[in-house]
């Protein structure tokens, strides 16, 4: 498993996300919210019962607090990427099984075949 923040690109969608919701989430309790690292590592805490986001795997846990935060940022853009997901990540691991069957059976593979697989 790596973490989290060993992914650049994760961990750039991450920073950007907080700071919106923390703004949002300021602006909401007119200014009565704790420092921007300690809101933000209690949302982690709470969310993924994880400090830090080094502690984090990239999948679950990076999706449970993006939504989190999304919610909080009214971000649509977060919040209908992650709520489709765990279907995105199927989708590519069936197309992966695709390609291995094809490569097994030297022939190319209808998605026919696929749904009667199913």
């Amino acid at each position: 498993m790596k973490p989290l923040s060993q992914n650049g690109r994760q961990q750039a969608h991450y920073r950007r996300l907080v700071d919106a919701a923390y703004m949002a989430e300021a602006q909401r309790l007119n200014g009565e919210i704790a420092r921007k690292d300690d809101w933000r590592r209690k949302l982690n805490l709470d969310t993924t019962g994880k400090y830090s986001t080094k502690e984090m795997n990239q999948t679950t846990d990076f999706d449970k607090v993006m939504m989190e935060l999304a919610i909080m940022a009214a971000d649509y853009y977060w919040i209908n990427r992650l709520s489709t997901s765990d279907e995105r990540r199927l989708r590519h691991v069936i197309r992966w099984f695709i390609y291995d069957l094809e490569y097994l059976e030297k022939q190319q593979v209808k998605w026919s075949y696929i749904k009667g697989i199913c």
